[in-house]
């Protein structure tokens, strides 16, 4: 016998099940920001607009459309997750 019971065996795989329900939920998170998410976390790293849109490759204007709640495209998705160091894993390549 290995010295484990089965309830602490049944606690390791519940535990294992969260974790991995948790990196979806994370990794499917950049993909349902909404504008006033990506104007928070941009404001939580002192970005302006200006510095945001500059690092996503995109036009200030557009920026701001998106923060006032134009839908981006899958491209910009990708482009504001990568400029803001989130997990973009969901999209595709």
């Amino acid at each position: 016998m290995n010295g484990a019971s089965p309830s602490s065996a049944d606690a390791i795989l519940a535990h294992q099940a969260v974790a991995s329900d948790a990196v979806s939920v994370q990794r499917m998170r950049a993909d349902c920001l909404t504008g006033a998410e990506i104007a928070a976390l941009r404001a939580q790293r002192g970005w302006s607009q200006i510095d945001l849109a500059f690092a996503a490759g995109m036009l200030p204007d557009h920026l701001r459309a998106i923060e006032a709640g134009v839908e981006p495209t899958v491209v910009e998705r990708q482009a504001l997750a990568a400029a803001l160091d989130l997990d973009h894993a969901a999209y595709p390549s």
